[in-house]
């Protein structure tokens, strides 16, 4: 398919001007850049250079030097020259006699043919119109002026509107104007653009029909199944029902069903493409790559969008909690699918309401599908990060039901990165994650809670209760040990002494 936007018409002209030309000077390089030598006779005051190579759709340059010097090219005489894919015209008026050289420049265009002639007072196509005429055939009606009474008539099949680079479908010697029939059965399914070619003499003029025919071959081989599309968020799509062992090619059309993208998609389901420029509108369809296909064509409008919306109960990009929740609202008719990752958890719901998907721990791409009846899509994604394991938390000493005499105590460790500290609920300052922090202890036990928590709010806790005596009260302590065990010394001697006494009462 070659795509070239013509806009200089007036010098289209000159595309037809070669064939029927007094002089035919063909001359044959190989171009990267090339310079080549044509003398032109006296005689000619229309005169043309119409150059094409033999790669057509490769871009190439012209640059024309008369005899006397005058230099004629794109940036130099914009008015005067035409460049396009595979060919190059350069309309120079009366001619200077002598030599004229051409310089040619392009990447592997191939042999290059220059010519020189005159432009033709002839065969304005003023009339080319086509009609569908039962299935697979067309049905052609045209008007030829400035030409003979019979003329050599050729109408072409193309994929654009564009390039005249189609298939012939029918060709005949024809009146200047009339209309006829062909059928399209030659062809493979698809959407075709029609151009016309008249030639006398070798001289010739070419246009393209405004309107285009879909035509699916009854020969072909039937439409792949499942097929459906529209728009995807900003973007077309187009699916269908694949098998392992058949390979698939999808179209793109652009509005005015020219041929716009074909590309082969393996054993794949699923297209998708954004939208271009100003493209507003495409077709889609998909074939089997290996044999001709019917097909179904699906349009992707923007202007035409599924309505629906998705919301998730969380902004964040991680969580501690094992699932997520999400509010669809659509229109009625419509549908969704939700997916984990790439797989389908839920299929073809078509409730509005709070949906619950559960997570797993790590990474987690939790995606909602809503389809509209025409096959339009719109796509809510979320990606969340599930983390329920507890930070890191080392104490290098455990203090638990350590008893002191100081009114301070040291706590000493290390948590995980990115972790906050609390001790009794106050912050507690850390050195790439390494902590050493004095407590102030009051008379008695102290309840000490070191908490460790991660960005998601999970934690690791440390609990000890310390106990702080000043030395007063170890002092009284000892007193009160050595007066009880001067009780209980004294206590051992009473029992001692009264069982002896009982002893000697029983034997007198």
């Amino acid at each position: 398919m070659k795509r070239v936007r013509k806009t200089m018409w007036k010098l289209w002209t000159g595309v037809l001007l070669f064939i029927g030309m007094i002089v035919w000077l063909p001359i044959q390089v190989w171009a990267a850049q090339t310079e080549v030598e044509i003398d032109m006779p006296e005689g000619y005051s229309k005169a043309v250079f119409y150059v094409t190579w033999e790669n057509y759709e490769q871009p190439g340059t012209i640059v024309l030097t008369s005899p006397s010097g005058k230099v004629y090219s794109k940036k130099k005489t914009p008015d005067q020259v035409y460049e396009a894919n595979g060919e190059a015209i350069i309309h120079v008026g009366k001619g200077e006699e002598g030599t004229w050289k051409a310089a040619v420049t392009g990447e592997n265009l191939g042999v290059v043919d220059v010519t020189i002639g005159e432009v033709p007072d002839s065969l304005v196509i003023s009339k080319f119109e086509i009609s569908e005429k039962g299935t697979g055939s067309v049905k052609v009606n045209y008007k030829i002026t400035d030409c003979p009474d019979e003329l050599y008539v050729e109408v072409f099949a193309d994929t654009d509107s564009e390039g005249f680079d189609g298939t012939c479908v029918y060709s005949d010697n024809m009146e200047k104007s009339g209309s006829f029939t062909f059928d399209l059965d030659q062809l493979p399914s698809g959407e075709y653009h029609f151009y016309i070619r008249v030639s006398v003499d070798g001289v010739y003029q070419r246009a393209y029909s405004d309107a285009f025919i879909s035509y699916q071959n009854p020969e072909d081989v039937e439409k792949v199944s499942g097929v459906k599309g529209g728009t995807y968020n900003d973007g077309y799509y187009i699916s269908w029902k694949a098998s392992n062992e058949e390979a698939y090619t999808v179209r793109v059309y652009d509005e005015a069903h020219n041929l716009i993208r074909e590309e082969e998609q393996g054993t794949t389901d699923f297209y998708y493409d954004d939208f271009t420029g100003d493209a507003s509108k495409v077709y889609l369809a998909v074939i089997r790559t290996d044999e001709n296909c019917r097909y179904e064509l699906v349009s992707a409008d923007t202007a035409v969008k599924a309505d629906a919306d998705v919301v998730f109960d969380t902004d964040a990009d991680r969580t501690k909690s094992s699932f997520i929740q999400a509010t669809v609202t659509m229109q009625d008719k419509n549908t969704f699918d939700a997916y984990l990752g790439d797989e389908r958890i839920l299929t073809d719901e078509k409730e509005n309401g709070m949906y619950r998907v559960n997570l797993k721990d790590g990474d987690n791409t939790v995606t909602f599908v809503i389809t509209d009846p025409a096959g339009n899509a719109v796509e809510y994604s979320k990606e969340i990060y599930v983390d329920t394991v507890p930070p890191q938390l080392s104490i290098s000493e455990d203090v638990d039901g350590k008893v002191v005499t100081e009114n301070t105590i040291y706590l000493n460790g290390y948590t995980e990165a990115g972790a906050s500290l609390t001790l009794n609920g106050e912050p507690v300052e850390l050195t790439q994650s390494y902590f050493h922090k004095k407590v102030s202890l009051a008379n008695g036990e102290n309840t000490l809670e070191l908490i460790a928590e991660d960005a998601v709010g999970n934690q690791s806790v440390y609990r000890a209760v310390v106990t702080y005596e000043t030395a007063k009260t170890v002092k009284r302590v000892f007193e009160y040990v050595i007066l009880g065990g001067l009780v209980l010394v004294l206590l051992i001697l009473y029992i001692i002494v009264f069982a002896k006494g009982r002893k000697r009462r029983k034997q007198s």
